[in-house]
């Protein structure tokens, strides 16, 4: 379904992710209260949120199946650095440098068996990797928060034709 309506939430008010929430991964504008907003990559339409979509709206975006699995593998250093985008076509990776940039993030391991999306400081944060059954696995090398789940989730859109064309 391309179109959507509803409430929005910025990516940094998210709090938590539904089943059928759907996920912005390229920007899309929006009217809310009369006045016309993009929403940026990492945006949330939940009924969850509070900015009420004024009308219809297209999205690019990945809606929550409910069945999406992101293993986070916990964390034991500490780094701080600048977030480096490993694959340039991962939008919502754009945003998720401008938020992170220079925080203190928790990694759990300085190496990983997998493809990087997203890394700090050259430690991967966000990778791939197939399972012993050769399924396409999303890792976050550091603990669970709203930002780095929103970021994970996105990137079925790119790995995935079943959540890029659905909506």
């Amino acid at each position: 379904m391309p179109y959507s309506q509803g409430k929005f939430c910025f990516p940094l008010e998210v709090k938590e992710i539904r089943k059928g929430d759907i996920i912005v991964v390229k920007p899309t504008s929006v009217k809310s209260n009369g006045v016309q907003l993009v929403l940026p990559s990492l945006s949330l339409i939940s009924e969850s949120c509070n900015r009420k979509i004024d009308s219809l709206i297209w999205v690019d975006g990945v809606r929550i199946h409910g069945n999406e699995e992101i293993i986070f593998d916990g964390g034991k250093f500490k780094v701080q650095g600048k977030i480096k985008v490993e694959s340039p076509e991962f939008l919502p990776g754009y945003i998720l440098k401008k938020l992170l940039d220079d925080k203190e993030i928790l990694i759990n391991s300085l190496q990983v068996d997998g493809i990087p999306i997203v890394s700090i400081e050259n430690f991967p944060l966000i990778y791939i990797k197939r399972d012993t059954n050769g399924c396409l696995k999303i890792h976050v090398n550091s603990v669970n928060n709203p930002i780095l789940e929103l970021a994970s989730l996105s990137l079925y859109y790119y790995i995935s034709s079943e959540y890029s064309e659905e909506i």
